[in-house]
Protein backbone atom coordinates (compact mmCIF):
# COMPACT_ATOMS: atom_id res chain seq x y z
CA UNK A 1 0.00 0.00 0.00
CA UNK A 2 1.26 3.74 -0.83
CA UNK A 3 1.80 6.02 1.97
CA UNK A 4 0.56 8.41 0.31
CA UNK A 5 -3.11 8.95 2.56
CA UNK A 6 -6.33 10.20 0.59
CA UNK A 7 -9.21 12.12 2.73
CA UNK A 8 -12.43 10.94 0.57
CA UNK A 9 -15.29 13.27 2.04
CA UNK A 10 -18.69 12.39 0.88
CA UNK A 11 -22.10 12.83 2.55
CA UNK A 12 -23.05 9.59 0.51
CA UNK A 13 -21.42 6.97 2.79
CA UNK A 14 -21.93 4.52 -0.19
CA UNK A 15 -20.23 6.48 -2.64
CA UNK A 16 -17.50 7.76 -0.09
CA UNK A 17 -16.88 4.03 -0.04
CA UNK A 18 -16.54 3.05 -3.41
CA UNK A 19 -14.20 6.28 -4.22
CA UNK A 20 -12.08 4.38 -1.48
CA UNK A 21 -12.31 1.17 -2.95
CA UNK A 22 -11.19 1.94 -6.01
CA UNK A 23 -8.43 4.18 -4.22
CA UNK A 24 -7.01 1.62 -2.33
CA UNK A 25 -7.06 -1.22 -5.24
CA UNK A 26 -4.70 1.58 -7.45
CA UNK A 27 -2.59 1.63 -4.41
CA UNK A 28 -3.39 4.86 -2.33
CA UNK A 29 -4.20 5.01 1.52
CA UNK A 30 -7.65 6.29 2.08
CA UNK A 31 -9.45 7.65 4.60
CA UNK A 32 -13.49 8.40 4.68
CA UNK A 33 -15.44 11.22 6.51
CA UNK A 34 -18.97 11.63 5.65
CA UNK A 35 -19.16 15.39 6.74
CA UNK A 36 -17.52 18.28 7.56
CA UNK A 37 -16.51 17.65 11.05
CA UNK A 38 -15.37 14.26 10.93
CA UNK A 39 -13.66 15.45 7.46
CA UNK A 40 -11.97 17.48 10.17
CA UNK A 41 -11.66 14.94 12.53
CA UNK A 42 -9.95 12.41 9.82
CA UNK A 43 -7.63 15.31 8.79
CA UNK A 44 -6.05 15.71 12.11
CA UNK A 45 -6.02 12.22 12.27
CA UNK A 46 -3.83 11.78 9.05
CA UNK A 47 -1.74 14.86 10.14
CA UNK A 48 -1.49 16.10 6.69
CA UNK A 49 1.09 18.10 5.88
CA UNK A 50 2.39 19.46 2.54
CA UNK A 51 3.82 16.15 1.34
CA UNK A 52 0.41 14.17 2.42
CA UNK A 53 -1.74 14.91 -0.29
CA UNK A 54 -5.82 14.95 0.67
CA UNK A 55 -9.05 14.60 -1.12
CA UNK A 56 -11.39 17.19 0.05
CA UNK A 57 -14.61 18.60 -0.40
CA UNK A 58 -14.63 21.39 -2.05
CA UNK A 59 -17.43 22.89 -0.53
CA UNK A 60 -16.72 23.50 3.17
CA UNK A 61 -14.53 26.22 3.74
CA UNK A 62 -14.24 24.94 7.38
CA UNK A 63 -12.61 22.03 5.79
CA UNK A 64 -10.50 24.03 3.13
CA UNK A 65 -9.23 26.27 6.25
CA UNK A 66 -8.31 23.05 8.47
CA UNK A 67 -6.20 21.92 5.27
CA UNK A 68 -4.51 24.67 4.90
CA UNK A 69 -3.81 24.94 8.63
CA UNK A 70 -2.57 21.39 8.70
CA UNK A 71 0.42 22.15 5.90
CA UNK A 72 -1.61 21.00 3.05
CA UNK A 73 -2.87 24.28 0.61
CA UNK A 74 -6.51 22.97 -0.59
CA UNK A 75 -8.06 24.26 -3.35
CA UNK A 76 -11.43 24.34 -4.71
CA UNK A 77 -11.95 22.60 -7.96
CA UNK A 78 -12.00 26.24 -9.80
CA UNK A 79 -8.86 26.94 -8.70
CA UNK A 80 -7.37 23.59 -9.52
CA UNK A 81 -8.10 24.48 -12.93
CA UNK A 82 -6.01 28.10 -13.34
CA UNK A 83 -2.91 26.14 -12.18
CA UNK A 84 -2.59 24.35 -9.11
CA UNK A 85 -0.12 21.49 -9.53
CA UNK A 86 2.59 18.61 -7.81
CA UNK A 87 1.74 17.09 -4.43
CA UNK A 88 0.93 20.39 -2.43
CA UNK A 89 -2.84 20.08 -3.51
CA UNK A 90 -6.37 18.70 -2.24
CA UNK A 91 -9.05 17.65 -4.69
CA UNK A 92 -12.31 19.05 -4.41
CA UNK A 93 -14.55 15.54 -4.74
CA UNK A 94 -17.87 17.22 -5.25
CA UNK A 95 -16.13 19.72 -7.19
CA UNK A 96 -15.27 16.91 -9.64
CA UNK A 97 -18.79 15.63 -9.02
CA UNK A 98 -19.71 18.81 -11.02
CA UNK A 99 -17.20 18.28 -13.76
CA UNK A 100 -17.47 14.26 -14.20
CA UNK A 101 -20.73 12.41 -14.96
CA UNK A 102 -22.50 12.08 -11.82
CA UNK A 103 -22.27 9.76 -9.91
CA UNK A 104 -18.64 10.05 -9.52
CA UNK A 105 -16.80 6.90 -9.81
CA UNK A 106 -13.70 6.63 -8.07
CA UNK A 107 -12.04 5.47 -10.91
CA UNK A 108 -12.73 9.18 -12.97
CA UNK A 109 -10.05 10.64 -10.48
CA UNK A 110 -7.38 8.31 -11.23
CA UNK A 111 -6.12 10.12 -13.88
CA UNK A 112 -5.62 12.73 -12.00
CA UNK A 113 -5.01 11.15 -8.82
CA UNK A 114 -1.68 9.71 -10.79
CA UNK A 115 -0.35 12.86 -12.52
CA UNK A 116 -0.61 14.63 -9.19
CA UNK A 117 0.70 12.53 -6.66
CA UNK A 118 2.45 9.52 -8.75
CA UNK A 119 1.76 6.47 -9.58
CA UNK A 120 1.66 3.82 -6.95
CA UNK A 121 2.73 0.38 -7.17
CA UNK A 122 -0.02 -1.91 -5.88
CA UNK A 123 0.16 -5.35 -4.28
CA UNK A 124 -0.51 -7.66 -6.90
CA UNK A 125 -3.60 -9.05 -5.73
CA UNK A 126 -5.67 -10.79 -7.55
CA UNK A 127 -9.49 -9.39 -8.06
CA UNK A 128 -11.88 -10.63 -5.73
CA UNK A 129 -15.17 -12.20 -6.80
CA UNK A 130 -18.42 -9.99 -6.32
CA UNK A 131 -21.76 -11.51 -5.07
CA UNK A 132 -23.64 -11.25 -8.44
CA UNK A 133 -21.06 -11.68 -10.94
CA UNK A 134 -21.00 -14.99 -12.93
CA UNK A 135 -19.38 -15.87 -16.09
CA UNK A 136 -20.82 -15.02 -19.48
CA UNK A 137 -21.21 -17.32 -22.62
CA UNK A 138 -18.25 -17.17 -24.70
CA UNK A 139 -20.80 -16.02 -28.15
CA UNK A 140 -23.42 -12.30 -26.73
CA UNK A 141 -25.92 -11.53 -29.23
CA UNK A 142 -25.74 -7.43 -29.17
CA UNK A 143 -28.07 -6.57 -31.45
CA UNK A 144 -31.90 -8.11 -32.38
CA UNK A 145 -31.40 -11.24 -34.28
CA UNK A 146 -27.63 -11.40 -34.55
CA UNK A 147 -25.12 -13.24 -32.83
CA UNK A 148 -21.36 -11.93 -32.24
CA UNK A 149 -18.26 -14.29 -32.17
CA UNK A 150 -15.64 -14.15 -29.09
CA UNK A 151 -12.84 -12.16 -30.78
CA UNK A 152 -10.05 -13.83 -30.78
CA UNK A 153 -6.68 -12.19 -29.27
CA UNK A 154 -3.51 -12.14 -30.98
CA UNK A 155 -1.37 -15.11 -29.87
CA UNK A 156 1.34 -13.26 -28.39
CA UNK A 157 -1.32 -11.83 -25.53
CA UNK A 158 -1.84 -13.77 -22.58
CA UNK A 159 -5.82 -13.94 -22.72
CA UNK A 160 -6.58 -13.37 -19.09
CA UNK A 161 -9.86 -11.45 -19.44
CA UNK A 162 -12.38 -9.85 -20.98
CA UNK A 163 -14.24 -6.79 -20.11
CA UNK A 164 -17.68 -6.52 -21.43
CA UNK A 165 -19.04 -2.63 -21.27
CA UNK A 166 -22.73 -1.99 -22.47
CA UNK A 167 -24.79 0.88 -22.08
CA UNK A 168 -27.47 1.67 -19.49
CA UNK A 169 -29.87 4.30 -18.75
CA UNK A 170 -27.76 7.29 -18.40
CA UNK A 171 -25.63 8.12 -21.39
CA UNK A 172 -22.25 8.64 -19.52
CA UNK A 173 -22.32 5.38 -17.78
CA UNK A 174 -21.25 2.04 -19.36
CA UNK A 175 -22.12 -1.15 -17.59
CA UNK A 176 -19.12 -3.64 -16.86
CA UNK A 177 -19.12 -7.32 -16.36
CA UNK A 178 -16.02 -9.96 -17.08
CA UNK A 179 -15.69 -13.23 -18.19
CA UNK A 180 -12.68 -15.12 -19.13
CA UNK A 181 -11.66 -15.92 -22.68
CA UNK A 182 -8.94 -18.52 -21.63
CA UNK A 183 -6.61 -20.17 -18.78
CA UNK A 184 -4.43 -17.77 -17.03
CA UNK A 185 -0.73 -18.62 -16.34
CA UNK A 186 -0.89 -21.32 -13.28
CA UNK A 187 -4.33 -22.48 -14.05
CA UNK A 188 -7.91 -21.37 -15.15
CA UNK A 189 -9.48 -18.15 -14.24
CA UNK A 190 -12.67 -18.26 -11.48
CA UNK A 191 -15.85 -17.98 -13.48
CA UNK A 192 -16.77 -14.25 -13.56
CA UNK A 193 -13.11 -12.96 -12.47
CA UNK A 194 -10.25 -12.02 -15.04
CA UNK A 195 -7.73 -10.19 -14.50
CA UNK A 196 -8.80 -6.79 -14.70
CA UNK A 197 -7.17 -2.97 -14.67
CA UNK A 198 -7.37 -2.24 -11.52
CA UNK A 199 -8.98 1.11 -12.45
CA UNK A 200 -11.60 -1.29 -14.69
CA UNK A 201 -12.20 -3.91 -11.94
CA UNK A 202 -12.52 -1.42 -8.66
CA UNK A 203 -15.45 0.57 -10.25
CA UNK A 204 -17.18 -2.71 -10.59
CA UNK A 205 -20.15 -2.84 -7.65
CA UNK A 206 -23.24 -5.01 -6.81
CA UNK A 207 -24.65 -7.40 -9.80
CA UNK A 208 -23.29 -5.49 -13.06
CA UNK A 209 -21.49 -2.30 -11.50
CA UNK A 210 -20.87 0.96 -14.02
CA UNK A 211 -17.71 2.79 -15.05
CA UNK A 212 -18.26 6.70 -15.20
CA UNK A 213 -17.03 7.11 -18.60
CA UNK A 214 -18.67 8.39 -21.74
CA UNK A 215 -16.01 7.74 -24.41
CA UNK A 216 -14.20 4.69 -25.32
CA UNK A 217 -11.19 6.32 -24.79
CA UNK A 218 -11.39 6.39 -21.19
CA UNK A 219 -11.79 2.94 -20.84
CA UNK A 220 -8.78 2.43 -23.12
CA UNK A 221 -6.80 4.88 -21.61
CA UNK A 222 -7.57 2.73 -17.89
CA UNK A 223 -5.77 -0.37 -19.41
CA UNK A 224 -2.83 1.21 -20.92
CA UNK A 225 -2.21 2.70 -17.93
CA UNK A 226 -2.59 -0.57 -16.04
CA UNK A 227 -0.43 -2.96 -18.28
CA UNK A 228 -2.89 -4.68 -19.49
CA UNK A 229 -3.01 -7.67 -21.31
CA UNK A 230 -6.39 -9.05 -22.52
CA UNK A 231 -9.07 -7.94 -24.51
CA UNK A 232 -11.59 -5.43 -24.54
CA UNK A 233 -15.07 -6.00 -25.86
CA UNK A 234 -17.14 -3.13 -25.86
CA UNK A 235 -20.74 -2.64 -27.09
CA UNK A 236 -22.44 0.55 -27.51
CA UNK A 237 -25.59 1.15 -29.24
CA UNK A 238 -25.79 -2.63 -30.30
CA UNK A 239 -21.98 -2.25 -32.19
CA UNK A 240 -18.83 -3.63 -31.19
CA UNK A 241 -15.19 -2.52 -30.63
CA UNK A 242 -12.69 -5.47 -29.44
CA UNK A 243 -9.20 -4.47 -28.39
CA UNK A 244 -6.97 -6.48 -27.73
CA UNK A 245 -4.20 -5.34 -25.42
CA UNK A 246 -0.28 -6.87 -24.42
CA UNK A 247 1.12 -5.44 -21.83
CA UNK A 248 -0.56 -1.92 -21.92
CA UNK A 249 0.15 -1.56 -25.51
CA UNK A 250 -2.68 -1.43 -28.22
CA UNK A 251 -2.03 -4.30 -30.50
CA UNK A 252 -5.50 -5.13 -33.02
CA UNK A 253 -8.82 -3.84 -33.37
CA UNK A 254 -11.58 -5.25 -34.58
CA UNK A 255 -15.09 -3.17 -34.67
CA UNK A 256 -18.55 -2.56 -35.65
CA UNK A 257 -17.99 0.63 -34.69
CA UNK A 258 -15.84 2.35 -36.57
CA UNK A 259 -14.95 4.97 -34.38
CA UNK A 260 -13.93 2.39 -31.77
CA UNK A 261 -10.96 0.92 -33.41
CA UNK A 262 -9.75 4.25 -34.69
CA UNK A 263 -9.73 5.80 -30.99
CA UNK A 264 -7.79 2.74 -29.75
CA UNK A 265 -4.99 2.97 -32.41
CA UNK A 266 -4.34 6.48 -31.67
CA UNK A 267 -4.82 6.49 -28.07
CA UNK A 268 -2.56 4.04 -27.47
CA UNK A 269 0.62 6.34 -27.80
CA UNK A 270 -0.96 9.47 -29.88
CA UNK A 271 1.13 8.78 -33.14
CA UNK A 272 0.10 7.14 -36.04
CA UNK A 273 2.39 4.17 -36.14
CA UNK A 274 2.76 2.33 -39.33
CA UNK A 275 1.43 -0.77 -38.07
CA UNK A 276 -1.67 1.34 -37.28
CA UNK A 277 -2.27 2.32 -40.63
CA UNK A 278 -4.11 -1.03 -41.43
CA UNK A 279 -6.15 -1.13 -38.83
CA UNK A 280 -6.97 2.43 -39.18
CA UNK A 281 -7.47 1.38 -43.10
CA UNK A 282 -10.14 -1.69 -41.92
CA UNK A 283 -11.99 0.21 -39.39
CA UNK A 284 -12.65 3.72 -41.28
CA UNK A 285 -11.05 2.81 -45.34
CA UNK A 286 -8.29 4.81 -47.50
CA UNK A 287 -10.47 8.39 -47.25
CA UNK A 288 -10.09 8.10 -43.42
CA UNK A 289 -7.02 7.13 -42.96
CA UNK A 290 -5.63 10.04 -45.57
CA UNK A 291 -7.47 12.64 -43.28
CA UNK A 292 -6.00 10.97 -40.26
CA UNK A 293 -2.05 11.13 -41.71
CA UNK A 294 -3.15 14.91 -42.24
CA UNK A 295 -3.69 15.35 -38.95
CA UNK A 296 -0.30 13.95 -37.84
CA UNK A 297 1.53 15.32 -40.62
CA UNK A 298 0.30 18.93 -39.44
CA UNK A 299 1.63 17.92 -36.00
CA UNK A 300 -1.58 18.46 -34.13
CA UNK A 301 -2.72 14.68 -33.02
CA UNK A 302 -1.08 14.09 -29.59
CA UNK A 303 -3.73 12.11 -28.59
CA UNK A 304 -7.69 11.98 -29.88
CA UNK A 305 -11.12 10.18 -29.33
CA UNK A 306 -13.62 9.67 -32.83
CA UNK A 307 -17.07 10.41 -32.00
CA UNK A 308 -18.10 8.91 -35.53
CA UNK A 309 -16.87 9.32 -39.44
CA UNK A 310 -17.73 12.95 -39.45
CA UNK A 311 -15.84 14.22 -36.22
CA UNK A 312 -12.33 13.96 -34.88
CA UNK A 313 -11.38 15.55 -31.61
CA UNK A 314 -7.71 16.13 -31.56
CA UNK A 315 -5.43 17.54 -29.18
CA UNK A 316 -2.46 20.26 -29.88
CA UNK A 317 -0.52 22.43 -27.00
CA UNK A 318 -0.93 26.04 -26.49
CA UNK A 319 -0.26 28.30 -23.55
CA UNK A 320 -3.24 28.72 -21.65
CA UNK A 321 -3.50 32.46 -20.97
CA UNK A 322 -3.07 34.02 -17.36
CA UNK A 323 0.26 32.37 -16.51
CA UNK A 324 -1.92 28.76 -16.94
CA UNK A 325 1.04 25.83 -17.32
CA UNK A 326 1.10 24.50 -20.50
CA UNK A 327 -1.10 21.11 -21.87
CA UNK A 328 -3.53 20.18 -24.50
CA UNK A 329 -5.97 21.70 -26.15
CA UNK A 330 -8.76 20.42 -27.64
CA UNK A 331 -9.28 21.02 -31.42
CA UNK A 332 -13.14 19.36 -33.07
CA UNK A 333 -12.92 19.04 -36.56
CA UNK A 334 -16.24 18.18 -38.23
CA UNK A 335 -19.68 18.39 -36.80
CA UNK A 336 -19.02 18.67 -32.87
CA UNK A 337 -20.19 15.92 -30.29
CA UNK A 338 -22.61 16.59 -27.14
CA UNK A 339 -20.18 15.23 -25.11
CA UNK A 340 -16.20 15.56 -26.42
CA UNK A 341 -12.91 15.72 -24.47
CA UNK A 342 -12.88 19.21 -24.76
CA UNK A 343 -12.35 22.07 -22.99
CA UNK A 344 -10.62 24.96 -21.86
CA UNK A 345 -12.25 28.59 -22.47
CA UNK A 346 -14.23 28.18 -25.73
CA UNK A 347 -13.46 31.27 -26.77
CA UNK A 348 -9.80 30.20 -27.03
CA UNK A 349 -11.29 27.29 -29.21
CA UNK A 350 -12.76 30.35 -31.77
CA UNK A 351 -9.45 32.13 -31.68
CA UNK A 352 -7.40 28.46 -32.59
CA UNK A 353 -9.80 27.36 -35.17
CA UNK A 354 -10.33 31.14 -36.77
CA UNK A 355 -6.73 32.45 -36.94
CA UNK A 356 -4.86 29.11 -36.69
CA UNK A 357 -6.24 26.90 -39.09
CA UNK A 358 -2.99 24.96 -40.64
CA UNK A 359 -2.33 25.15 -44.22
CA UNK A 360 -3.32 21.11 -44.13
CA UNK A 361 -6.58 21.63 -42.75
CA UNK A 362 -7.88 23.91 -45.91
CA UNK A 363 -9.90 21.25 -47.41
CA UNK A 364 -10.89 19.75 -44.40
CA UNK A 365 -14.20 18.83 -42.32
CA UNK A 366 -13.07 21.78 -39.93
CA UNK A 367 -12.90 24.30 -42.56
CA UNK A 368 -16.02 23.12 -44.04
CA UNK A 369 -17.46 23.38 -40.56
CA UNK A 370 -15.84 26.93 -39.71
CA UNK A 371 -16.97 28.01 -43.07
CA UNK A 372 -20.95 26.94 -42.41
CA UNK A 373 -21.48 28.75 -39.25
CA UNK A 374 -19.10 31.31 -38.24
CA UNK A 375 -17.74 30.70 -34.81
CA UNK A 376 -18.17 34.57 -33.69
CA UNK A 377 -21.89 33.95 -33.71
CA UNK A 378 -21.84 31.38 -31.06
CA UNK A 379 -23.32 32.53 -27.94
CA UNK A 380 -20.60 33.06 -25.49
CA UNK A 381 -20.70 29.76 -22.61
CA UNK A 382 -21.02 30.37 -18.64
CA UNK A 383 -18.29 30.16 -16.35
CA UNK A 384 -19.59 26.54 -15.50
CA UNK A 385 -18.98 25.70 -19.15
CA UNK A 386 -15.64 26.82 -19.35
CA UNK A 387 -14.82 25.27 -16.35
CA UNK A 388 -15.64 21.66 -17.96
CA UNK A 389 -12.04 19.34 -17.84
CA UNK A 390 -8.42 20.19 -17.42
CA UNK A 391 -6.69 18.54 -20.92
CA UNK A 392 -3.23 17.58 -19.52
CA UNK A 393 -0.43 14.84 -20.86
CA UNK A 394 -1.59 11.90 -19.20
CA UNK A 395 -4.83 12.96 -18.73
CA UNK A 396 -7.39 10.80 -20.84
CA UNK A 397 -11.11 11.06 -19.77
CA UNK A 398 -14.58 12.83 -20.57
CA UNK A 399 -17.02 14.68 -19.41
CA UNK A 400 -20.97 13.83 -19.63
CA UNK A 401 -23.02 16.89 -20.27
CA UNK A 402 -19.66 19.17 -21.71
CA UNK A 403 -20.82 21.99 -23.49
CA UNK A 404 -22.48 20.86 -27.26
CA UNK A 405 -20.92 23.12 -29.79
CA UNK A 406 -23.64 21.91 -32.34
CA UNK A 407 -26.63 23.02 -30.11
CA UNK A 408 -24.95 26.04 -30.09
CA UNK A 409 -24.16 26.66 -33.45
CA UNK A 410 -27.45 25.10 -34.00
CA UNK A 411 -28.97 28.10 -31.60
CA UNK A 412 -27.22 30.42 -34.08
CA UNK A 413 -29.01 29.31 -37.46
CA UNK A 414 -31.75 29.75 -36.22
CA UNK A 415 -31.04 32.98 -34.86
CA UNK A 416 -30.12 34.35 -38.03
CA UNK A 417 -32.82 32.65 -39.87
CA UNK A 418 -35.28 34.41 -37.75
CA UNK A 419 -33.72 37.34 -38.36
CA UNK A 420 -33.63 36.82 -42.22
CA UNK A 421 -37.11 36.10 -41.85
CA UNK A 422 -37.51 39.86 -40.32
CA UNK A 423 -35.65 41.45 -43.05
CA UNK A 424 -37.32 39.52 -46.22
CA UNK A 425 -40.97 40.45 -44.09
CA UNK A 426 -40.00 44.57 -44.14
CA UNK A 427 -38.19 44.34 -47.75
CA UNK A 428 -41.91 42.55 -48.94
CA UNK A 429 -43.67 45.27 -47.42
CA UNK A 430 -41.92 47.96 -48.54
CA UNK A 431 -42.14 46.83 -52.14
CA UNK A 432 -45.66 46.66 -51.38
CA UNK A 433 -46.67 49.68 -49.93
CA UNK A 434 -43.77 51.64 -50.19
CA UNK A 435 -41.91 51.07 -53.19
Amino acid sequence: MSDVRILVVDSDEVHAARCRAVLEDAGYGAVVASDAKAALASLRACGAVVADPVLIDGRGGEVLAAARAAGTPAFEMSDLFVGATNRDIAIALDGCADAFAKPLDGAALLPWLERLFGRPQPAPVASPARDGWAGEPTSVSSAPGRVDETPTPPTAIDPRSMVSIAPTAAPSQLAMATRPVGPVAGGSAPAGVGALPPALDAAAVGARGTLAVSSFAAVFASAMRAGFSGTLDIWRDGERCAVSFASGRVVGARSDAPECGLAAVLISDGLLREDQRDAIARNLGPAALEDVATYVDAGLIESADVGSLERVIVARRVQRPFGWVSGEFAFVAGVPAPTTLVTEPLELLWRCVVNEVPPGWRESALSRWVGRAPLWRVPPPTRDQLMLMQWERGFVGSIDGSVSLGSLLESARDAERALALVYALVAAGYLAFGG
